[in-house]
């Protein structure tokens, strides 16, 4: 006899390598198989009453109408193993693993275990509404003609699987290496009709009292069965055992957590509630269990380092937790636990951690680094301040000299040359004979020689007088000559000090411009020139009640056809100051000059003293 297998009506069916025999109350009924002996590994009777036989070289079922075959090599194997009928009529069967065939009416099929997701075939089982494959990586089922399948790379559980059966109390029970799981069949079939869908998995094991786990994959046949009473009966390597799933009472009391040690280095503090450590660690070990005596191995636990984790980090059952680069501070460690059944003790047990900071970790530190950083930007300023002053100084004393040199060579050229000739033609008009029209045209153009002459001495005293007139001398000489109209006010504030000639020739020239405009463009009735000799800086301010200037001009900065504000700021910017102009349209203008002391001042001299004084020219 090779196999036996369930009847309709109570019997059983005895196959052999030559014969079927069907054993019931009515007795003994004989079928001979055709063609030479050879060994039968599974049989199944339909709901149709047909008898199948799997075995080696094709798949074979008797009907009405006698035997029939299916050649294995057709179903791309060299022999068919486990078969199984489903509830919709369907026959479900192992082609050696690597594929399995479908059979719907008289339609066949054939798919690859590996293509499906399953890996490979290790067998086949009836649920009660359809039929399970059970494969290395993945489990399938077949429910009119369709496959669906899950993987064990997202149900860990699948992995392996052996055999499966399914009760009325909606469980479904599967053996596989690890042991045997249990899960819903509700969750189950929801997992098949929409992937990804969560199923929650229990294992019973070795730690439950399941001492072996199931026969080596060459054992061919069901593996696991469901009593009348309930019970699961297992066949494993050890032996066969039972399972009554009604004595099975989850654990609800919570497990008691416990902080067992905490280590840093060589410091080991045992029960820690407090623990200060040495000062720079950065790592450090923690130890924790919790108290659950019915599976202690199956405990599960969560942890977190307030400060340093952001969520809570889930260790599955290690006992221990570790962190690496931690900075000084002081930290709370808090972990929970689950028992076996999944019961959680969401208060746990928490320690709190201090690690003092070392010197160069501590504020004052950061603070004595944060001064030299600002040393350092001040000394770095201060070098660019004064290497900004000596190349401003150096541009102001090579114009200067410039200045001088052309003052000079105008001197000794052009007006020693322009006085010789008046003295040739001087000496042309005392000669005799010469009528008076001649004498009289030679006379005037002695005069308008005489006239450039001196034009031309007081040029030359213009480039050399900024290094011996100062800018209030200048500015009331200027006032004074200045033709009728509103009679500017000249106020000095502060002790007055000498400037650097060139940034007072440019601020005379900028007030002088600012003074004219507002006489004869602003309708002013008010005109105010303020010096200003401050410590930081030097200031010239010229202000009036005028018109003012319109506000798209000073957007613009210049009036279309005229460049007197560009000219402005270009002077105020070539002497390393700053013009600022404000006006309103009907509430006057005030322009101001400002150019900082280590520019404007020559260095070490001062000119009069006084708080403030005011002038008036006189007409």
């Amino acid at each position: 006899m090779q196999v036996i297998c369930p009847a309709r009506g109570g019997s059983v069916w005895l196959g052999y390598t030559d014969r079927a025999v069907r054993l019931g109350d009515r007795g003994e009924n004989r079928i001979t198989i055709p063609g030479p002996p050879g060994p039968i590994h599974a049989c199944v009777e339909d709901a149709q009453g047909r008898l199948w036989l799997t075995g080696e070289g094709a798949l074979r079922w008797h009907d009405a109408n006698g035997w029939h075959g299916l050649p294995s090599d057709r179903m791309g194997g060299k022999g068919t193993e486990e078969i199984v009928t489903g509830p919709e009529r369907e026959v479900v069967f192992n082609v050696r693993g690597t594929r399995f065939g479908i059979i719907v009416g008289n339609s066949a099929r054939s798919l690859s275990a590996a293509r499906v997701g399953i890996g490979y075939v290790n067998g086949i089982s009836r649920g009660l509404d359809y039929v399970l494959v059970n494969g290395t990586t993945g489990l399938a089922r077949v429910r009119n003609g369709v496959v669906s399948t899950l993987e064990s790379k997202r149900y860990p559980w699948a992995a392996r699987l052996r055999d499966a059966v399914q009760t009325i109390s909606g469980e479904t029970w599967l053996l596989g290496m690890t042991g045997l799981v249990r899960v819903r069949t509700a969750e189950l079939n929801r997992a098949f009709d929409n992937p990804g869908s969560p199923v929650a998995a229990e294992t019973f094991d070795s730690r439950d009292g399941l001492a072996s786990g199931p026969q080596h994959f060459g054992v061919r046949g069901t593996q696991m069965a469901v009593g009348g009473d309930g019970r699961l009966w297992i066949l494993s390597r050890s032996g066969l055992y039972s399972l009554d799933p009604s004595q099975l009472v989850p654990n609800k009391v919570p497990p008691v957590v416990s902080i067992t040690g905490l280590s840093a280095g060589p410091l080991n503090i045992r029960d820690p509630a407090n623990a200060s450590l040495p000062t720079g660690t950065t790592s450090l070990t923690i130890s924790y269990t919790a108290l659950s005596l019915a599976v202690p191995g199956r405990n599960q636990f969560r942890y977190r380092l307030e400060g340093i984790d952001e969520g809570w980090v889930d260790p599955g059952t290690r006992r221990q937790a570790f962190y690496t680069r931690l900075g000084p501070g002081t930290y709370r460690f808090h972990v929970i636990a689950a028992n076996n059944d999944g019961t959680w003790n969401r208060a746990g047990a928490a320690t709190r951690i201090h690690i003092p900071p070392t010197f160069v970790q501590s504020r004052l530190f950061l603070v004595l680094c944060a001064v030299a950083a600002g040393g350092l930007l001040v000394g770095l300023y201060s070098a660019r301040l004064r290497y900004l002053t000596r190349r401003i100084r150096a541009q102001m004393e090579a114009r200067l000299a410039e200045r001088e040199q052309i003052a000079r060579d105008l001197h000794d050229t052009l007006l020693q040359s322009i006085q010789g000739l008046m003295i040739r033609f001087h000496g042309l008009a005392l000669r005799p004979g010469l009528d008076a029209s001649t004498r009289r045209e030679i006379d005037e153009a002695l005069d308008q020689a005489e006239a450039a002459v001196v034009e031309g001495r007081e040029q030359v005293a213009g480039l050399r007088s900024a290094r011996i007139v100062g800018l209030p001398r200048q500015l009331d000489e200027f006032i004074a000559s200045l033709p009728a109209g509103p009679t500017p006010f000249l106020q000095i504030d502060g002790d007055e000090r000498l400037l650097e000639p060139l940034v007072m020739e440019e601020a005379m020239k900028i007030s002088r411009e600012a003074i004219l405009n507002a006489s004869r463009h602003a309708s002013a009735s008010t005109i105010q020139v303020t010096l200003n000799f401050r410590a930081d800086r030097f200031s010239v301010r010229v202000e009036d009640d005028g018109v003012g200037v319109a506000r798209e001009v000073l957007a613009a900065g210049r009036r279309e056809g005229h460049f007197g504000l560009p000219g402005m700021v270009e002077r105020a910017r070539r002497i390393g100051g700053e013009l600022n102009i404000r006006s309103t349209l009907g509430s006057g203008t005030s322009i101001t000059l400002q150019v900082p002391a280590r520019l404007a001042y020559l260095r070490g001299r001062r000119a009069n003293r006084g708080l403030t004084r005011v002038r008036a020219a006189s007409r």
